[in-house]
């Protein structure tokens, strides 16, 4: 473990072993993996692990310390700090962290049964397992220019950062519903939403502390033509940098009249956080059924956890995506459904990785038009920022209300 966040914690774990680690038995094994849609090839080397540890107490110990230190503190480890490798497993530390991640279905499962969460949401849930280890073991480990497999042939597993994500479902932070991912969190960004109290137009607006540049992207730091947001607030109004729906801040301040409109949404505030797992298509009927369910549910299974607004942070959020992909693509259509505000340019590549497995853009595939449409910009000089959205669950019961409404039905 070295001097990794893994060792931490090493002595508690010493003195709270317990007499059996059924997680690392066969039966514990494959009971678990049934949830999820591991392969056979998968399972056989969690069950090698398995038996490695069981004969080995050191290694024992280190499977119960890591369980622990997931599953049974209130603080959440750092595992994407953990070692990429343990010299006493080497190609098998993978294996080790899918065996660890199974360890924690069983616990998830019993916490889900009791929010009345159905089972099919709960094996939902899991198969995130099997779409990380598809990922390890398809591509490697990930570094900072592409993936590497470094042993052969490859095996399956867990990287780091992909355990660090799985554990979240397993602790209960994140939920799946449909294709959608989502957490139950503060609002984080530095942005407010304003309705007005007879029409219902949103506008969002930039709090201070922004620069932009003369196209309203977030600038970056070393941009010394970027011009900084306004915001200013009295009881009577506010005046403020305005965010377009598309994503973009308008240089023009406007001002708002806090007897015309209402603030809906400020940072700090609950909202459900979407996040997108990488399993298929991004099926735009797909996601909207998966936002509504989301809003349902989670008032079902967790009223104590009321939220203000749906939204989400994503390099599938990119505004100039609508500009190189046809208008009926999926993408396309689910950046129109929503209010879009901006993020910082970062390296001017987000989402680089999600497209493709190395960085060499001479040979980089071209085979799909978002694949084409990524590397035209970047080829132009452009950058990839990726861009935030916001829903309001409001807007979306009324626009059901409209709906009927318009079409001589009850709601």
């Amino acid at each position: 473990m070295g001097d990794s966040p893994l060792a931490d914690g090493w002595p508690e774990s010493e003195s709270s072993f317990p007499d059996t680690l059924p997680f690392l038995e066969e039966d514990g094994i494959r009971e678990a993996a049934s949830w999820t849609e591991l392969t056979e090839e998968a399972i056989s080397d969690c069950l090698e692990v398995g038996a490695l540890f069981r004969n080995d107490p050191n290694l024992e110990m280190l499977a119960w310390h890591a369980h622990r230190l997931i599953y049974r503190t209130e603080s959440r480890p750092p595992i994407s700090k953990w070692p990429a490798h343990l010299p006493a497993l080497d190609s098998l530390t993978g294996a080790f962290y899918l065996l660890i991640a199974l360890s924690g279905i069983d616990a998830m499962v019993r916490s889900h049964q009791a929010h009345g969460i159905p089972e099919a949401v709960s094996r939902l849930n899991c198969r995130d397992i099997h779409i990380w280890a598809s990922e390890y073991h398809r591509l490697g480990e990930p570094l900072d220019h592409g993936f590497v497999h470094t042993f052969d042939p490859p095996r399956w597993g867990l990287h780091t950062r992909g355990f660090q994500w799985i554990a979240g479902s397993l602790v209960g932070r994140i939920l799946r519903l449909n294709r959608l991912q989502f957490i139950h969190a503060p609002y984080r960004s530095a942005f407010r939403a304003y309705r007005h109290t007879e029409s219902g137009r949103v506008q969002v607006v930039a709090e201070a502390g922004h620069r932009f540049t003369d196209a309203g992207w977030k600038a970056k730091d070393d941009d010394d033509t970027a011009w900084p947001s306004e915001f200013k607030e009295t009881a009577e109004e506010i005046r403020a940098t305005p965010v377009r729906p598309t994503g973009h801040a308008q240089q023009e301040p406007i001002t708002l009249s806090m007897t015309e409109w209402q603030l809906i949404l400020k940072p700090e505030d609950p909202i459900l956080e979407i996040h997108i797992p990488e399993d298929g298509r991004m099926g735009f009927d797909e996601c909207g059924a998966s936002i509504q369910d989301a809003i349902r549910d989670f008032t079902t299974y967790f009223p104590e956890k009321t939220f203000k607004a749906v939204v989400c942070r994503s390099w599938l959020l990119d505004p100039q995506y609508q500009d190189g992909m046809p208008r009926t693509s999926n993408i396309f259509r689910f950046q129109r459904e929503c209010y879009l505000y901006p993020i910082g340019p970062g390296s001017g590549r987000c989402g680089f990785f999600r497209l493709f497995t190395h960085d060499d853009l001479a040979t980089l595939p071209r085979d799909t038009v978002m694949r084409r449409t990524y590397l035209d910009l970047l080829e132009a000089g452009g950058l990839w920022r990726g861009g935030g959205m916001m829903l309001f669950p409001e807007d979306l019961d009324w626009g059901k209300r409209v709906y009927l409404e318009q079409h001589g039905l009850r709601p």
